[in-house]
């Protein structure tokens, strides 16, 4: 099993069950549901944070958002689209999403078009450390996912504000 992160409203679960689901970078109106997952919590808000347009440190203090650690079972993961490479357009992203489906993709896994690097920390006895970053990746998933289970990890959290330095801008 693989466990991803995902960030909502604190209204809503951690998956979509409609095509009533907003536009996103991986599907237009009326094509979800499409689940978004990503590799750490970092790269999770950073797509948010990204998508909202989210520069200044002060803007933070109005977020309040789940965080959600989802076990994603492997052969569903394994199963998808793996690209290398992300156009900062959401337009082609949509299009290319269009044709995955098409020819009857489940989802895929690309990069992230907000972090390059998901940063980490270790841990000793001395307390934390930053460890090697790794890339950075999401994954979108064609489709409801009723069987899938998730653990909320936080009821209305906020990221750092240090992350806001390290996300890629929209082009």
């Amino acid at each position: 099993m693989a466990m991803l992160f995902r960030h909502t409203d604190r209204r809503f679960g951690f998956t979509w069950d409609s095509a009533d689901q907003p536009a996103g970078r991986w599907h237009g109106v009326g094509e979800g549901p499409v689940q978004y997952l990503a590799d750490s919590p970092d790269t999770a808000w950073a797509e948010f944070l990204r998508s909202e347009e989210i520069t200044d440190p002060d803007e933070l203090d109005g977020i309040e958002r789940r965080i959600w650690v989802v076990e994603v079972p492997d052969a569903e993961l394994s199963a998808v689209a793996h690209l290398s490479a992300v156009s900062p357009s959401h337009d082609e992203c949509q299009t290319l999403a269009r044709s995955l489906r098409t020819d009857g993709s489940p989802g895929l896994v690309a990069p992230s078009a907000a972090l390059e690097q998901a940063p980490g920390w270790g841990s000793s006895g001395a307390g934390l450390m930053p460890a090697s970053p790794r890339s950075a990746w999401v994954a979108a998933i064609f489709g409801a996912a009723p069987h899938w289970r998730g653990w909320m990890c936080h009821d209305s959290g906020r990221p750092h504000p240090s992350l806001l330095s390290q996300i890629r801008r929209s082009a």
